[in-house]
């Protein structure tokens, strides 16, 4: 998917807490047997989206992230909608 979000930054010396909220345009794909109970299919559309996590400043231009975040995915079946965490640690190089 494709996504935009809003981010609320508090920094606390060389650490910082953030939260963030926003959207994303994504697509869904399900796979299946023939004997299993899953609806097969794909489905797109718009899901909302919000976060948080937490960074530490190595220097004035590097740094490193813990992240956590969740879509509310529609997905192909009766209960369509649900929802998907992923969890990322990442480098931040500020310029």
């Amino acid at each position: 998917g494709v996504g935009a979000s809003l981010v609320l930054r508090a920094p606390m010396g060389p650490f910082s807490a953030f939260v963030k909220g926003g959207g994303m345009y994504a697509q869904t794909r399900v796979s299946s047997g023939a004997l299993s109970d899953v609806v097969a299919g794909k489905r797109r559309s718009w899901a909302p989206t919000y976060g948080g996590g937490l960074g530490y400043d190595l220097t004035p231009n590097h740094g490193v992230v813990v992240e956590w975040n969740r879509a509310r995915l529609r997905f192909p079946g009766p209960d369509e909608r649900r929802n998907v965490d992923t969890t990322s640690v990442g480098y931040v190089y500020r310029f």
